[in-house]
């Protein structure tokens, strides 16, 4: 009976507390940006090191014929990414830039000529890579904010190839033919990479609950009531924020401003 009279009141209290515009207004400031920045950082990384990129079969023109390559089990062994930025778009979305970005990739070769053939295992060493992509974050019809990759690009620069027990002029000079796939294979899978990447997170977002418990007797909605509103310094976020008696099924609505990095403030 204390709980239920405990609860009761606590439910009268936020009702108390309506204002035209109920709900709590959450805002995301730059600190809050770089947070998710590292945080989509590394779930980029981790993913892009899991991931096998396909094989690469093809020719290149050499001399008076093709040179036929064939490129197998290219795996992602290191991710580095010493410069990254991020800012917002008014009205758009999240812009994200990744510079000086470099890759260390292991792989199988085999290369055939009318005159030459030869295979066996190289490390790739990719650096000077250059990402910017822009994020929109719309709203599910449940309330839940999510987040999509809206454009990508990819630019790569160095590329420097070890072939792993090779050496002598003939295989440095095939070399060059083999930076050409895998520039090309870069650039085409960066931001697929990337969409996964983002997929992953908004996975997750999607996954979180938006109704919390009080106790027993009562929990609070947190589902967003419009668009995240997107300003150049900050996001805006404006939740539902309506406690429900599980008694007497009244719901109760309540004003909350609320910055996640500072304290909570509630507003009459």
């Amino acid at each position: 009976m204390v709980k239920i009279c405990c609860s009761l009141l606590l439910l009268s209290l936020l009702s108390g507390q309506l204002n035209a515009n109920p709900g709590l207004k959450v805002r995301i400031t730059q600190k809050g940006l770089e947070y998710a920045k590292e945080v989509g950082l590394e779930i980029l990384k981790q993913n892009m090191e899991k991931d096998h990129f396909p094989d690469l079969t093809g020719h290149e023109k050499f001399g008076l014929g093709n040179l036929k390559y064939n490129i197998s089990r290219i795996h992602i062994t290191a991710v580095e990414f010493p410069s990254a930025s991020i800012s917002l778009i008014p009205g758009t979305g999240i812009k994200l830039v990744i510079g000086n970005a470099s890759l260390t990739i292991d792989m199988n070769w085999n290369i055939r000529t009318w005159m030459f053939k030869d295979s066996g295992r190289s490390t790739v060493y990719i650096s000077k890579v250059f990402v910017t992509a822009i994020f929109s974050t719309p709203l599910d019809n449940t309330g839940h904010t999510s987040i999509a990759l809206t454009s990508c690009r990819t630019t790569s620069g160095d590329i420097d190839i070890k072939l792993s027990g090779k050496s002598g002029f003939l295989h440095n000079f095939f070399i060059k033919y083999l930076k050409k796939p895998i520039h090309r294979s870069l650039v085409t899978n960066s931001c697929p990479n990337i969409r996964s990447g983002i997929q992953l997170i908004d996975e997750d977002l999607r996954s979180l609950n938006v109704l919390m418990p009080i106790d027993d007797l009562a929990e609070v909605d947190y589902s967003l009531n419009s668009l995240p509103a997107v300003f150049r310094p900050f996001i805006d976020l404006d939740l539902k924020v309506i406690a429900c008696s599980a008694i007497c099924q009244d719901c109760y609505g309540f004003l909350l401003l609320y910055d996640p990095l500072s304290k909570m403030n509630m507003t009459a």
